[in-house]
Parts: C-alpha cells; structure tokens; sequence
C-alpha cells in the first residue's frame, strides 16, 4: 500500500513532484532535462575541482603555485568548461 500525502516527509514530496513534473514531459523535454543536468554536474565537479587545488597550493611541497592555478583556470574558461572561474560563476 503506498504512503498517504500526510505521512510523507518534505523531501518525499519534493520528489513525487519532481517524478510527476518528469512524467509529464515530452521527449524532447527530457532530453533537454537530462543534458541540462549533466552539463552542471560537470561544471560543478570542475569548479569544486579548482576550488580543491586553490585550497592545496601555497605550499612548497606538492608544487602548486599561484601561476599554475591561473593556469589551470585558464585553460578551464577557454575550452568552456567553466563560464568564469575568476568570479565562481
């Protein structure tokens, strides 16, 4: 038997509206949803990625400078995996 409405936590009903809201879609729509998500996971591992390096350079130990963050930021935003690392958009 399912869940009645009233015993379902928060996070259980922004799920079932969030299946209903797919349900509904097209498939055209769900392509869209779908590419849509992947390519901001990807941004966002990219970003988190950067954010982890900038943590771990400064020391002399690993050999990650300032100059190579830039770097790798740059190559980031030119290649279009970021928008604009300089300002984490």
């Amino acid at each position: 038997m399912a869940k009645k409405n009233y015993r379902k936590t928060p996070l259980e009903r922004q799920q079932h509206d969030i299946a209903v809201k797919v349900r509904k879609m097209t498939d055209a729509q769900i392509c869209d949803f779908i590419d849509d998500l992947q390519a901001t996971a990807a941004e966002d591992r990219i970003k988190e990625y950067l954010q982890l390096v900038t943590l771990y350079s400064g020391n002399h130990w690993n050999g990650i400078g300032d100059k190579t963050i830039k770097k790798l930021r740059q190559i980031a935003k030119d290649e279009g995996y970021i928008n604009d690392p300089a300002r984490g958009n």
